[in-house]
């Protein structure tokens, strides 16, 4: 079969093409982020994320969903952890959602109505469908959301700066359709 060669014109469209990068459009930035730990004697603020049972610590993360829109049609919270005690049965952490304030709180350590109950990895991201949460966020023209993590499980977990990990994030994609 004989070589086909492409037009100079061609060429230069798809290279051109392949310079243009992605736009990350669908990915919402964290807005805020704190952890809180409850020694028992009431919650109070950290300087980093964790989740573990004990010295009971939630981490707390807030998006601004003002451009989202009504268009919505799948939203992840993509949620990068490492875990401090791998091996042995595996962790669940739990994911509860609640009107976000712009501003971190103490009280945040128990807000939230409980919307995902999912196994942690040992060094992966988890991966959360709160697509119905935003969008009845949106529907009620809130400007922020938040949500807690938490953990009954053993196991501790830790996200964002203090183990050189990317800040979770929320991922939308668009559609009128299913």
């Amino acid at each position: 079969m004989p070589k086909r060669s492409l037009s100079l014109p061609l060429l230069m469209v798809l290279l051109a093409a392949c310079a243009i990068e992605p736009k990350s459009s669908n990915a919402l930035p964290l807005y805020a982020a704190k952890g809180i730990r409850n020694v028992g004697s009431g919650p109070f603020l950290l300087d980093f994320l964790a989740i573990k049972t004990g010295t009971e610590d939630r981490a707390v993360l807030e998006y601004n969903i003002e451009k989202v829109g009504h268009l919505v049609k799948r939203v992840v919270l993509k949620i990068p952890v490492v875990d401090l005690d791998e091996g042995g049965d595996t962790g669940i952490i739990e994911v509860f959602a609640f009107e976000g304030g712009r501003e971190i709180k103490t009280n945040d350590f128990y807000a939230g109505k409980r919307i995902a109950r999912v196994e942690a990895p040992d060094d992966e991201s988890i991966r959360v469908d709160v697509t119905v949460a935003v969008k009845q966020a949106v529907n009620a023209g809130r400007r922020f959301i938040g949500f807690r993590l938490s953990t009954e499980t053993t196991d501790r977990y830790f996200l964002g700066d203090i183990v050189n990990l990317h800040d979770p994030s929320l991922r939308s994609r668009y559609g009128s359709g299913d």
